[in-house]
């Protein structure tokens, strides 16, 4: 699939479309977009019109795995993959949404017909609490009786030699946008824009710089006229 033009996304490993970033560059970009973020831009009013990073590759096959169990007729769906540091990605769609910080909420804005809301959006950070890898094992299980453990002190070390933290002993591991737009009939439409970090190896000692980018709109009231 063929690019749209504009600003690679860096990272801090060179590849075939990115040079890296320093950490002041990337401390200092990202407190620029935060600041704009104050006042929240109004987001795109389909999935079809929201920017799409250059780099990215469209990933039919975990569309279809989305759209399996979904109804095609209130929800559409586009994935992508891309060789990215996660911090960077969530940088670039800041830069360009310009979303204001929030927390998960199930709460829906009042949106007039035609129009849509402001922008928002939420981070979750990787944990580096160690996993029990044994087949069934709970989540919790006890070091004693667990005979393969993954070690967070692995994942913070395979992170921390390829990317740039967004904060001190912070990596980011899934970043949401969202908006809603009330059609002319009356529906209202929710569209998401979800990047997931996807690489890390099973057993978190090895990091690669690869993220899961998914754009997806649903109807979550229907038309009233």
């Amino acid at each position: 699939m063929k690019a749209a033009a504009a600003a690679s996304v860096p990272s801090r490993r060179p590849t075939s479309f990115s040079r890296p970033w320093t950490r002041a560059a990337l401390v200092a970009f990202t407190a620029a977009v935060t600041c704009a973020a104050g006042l929240a831009a109004q987001g795109p009013p389909a999935i079809t019109q929201i920017p799409l990073v250059p780099g990215t590759v469209r990933d039919y096959d975990f569309e279809a795995q989305l759209l399996k169990d979904g109804d095609a007729k209130v929800r559409a769906v586009r994935a992508y993959r891309i060789e990215a540091s996660m911090e960077a990605l969530f940088s670039w769609y800041q830069a360009h949404l310009v979303g204001k910080l929030t927390q998960p909420s199930d709460s829906i804005p009042v949106v007039e017909e035609g129009g849509t809301s402001q922008m928002m959006y939420w981070l979750a950070f990787h944990h580096f609490d160690d996993e029990c890898m044994d087949p069934g094992a709970a989540a919790g299980a006890s070091t004693q009786t667990c005979k393969v453990m993954r070690k967070g002190k692995d994942k913070r070390n395979a992170l921390d030699r390829v990317r740039i933290p967004f904060a001190k002993g912070d990596w980011i591991e899934v970043a949401t946008f969202t908006w809603y737009k009330r059609e002319m009939n009356g529906a209202l439409v929710r569209l998401n824009v979800v990047m997931r970090d996807i690489g890390l190896t099973p057993n978190w000692k090895r990091y690669e710089p690869r993220e899961q980018l998914v754009f997806e709109s649903e109807v979550v009231q229907p038309p009233t006229h």
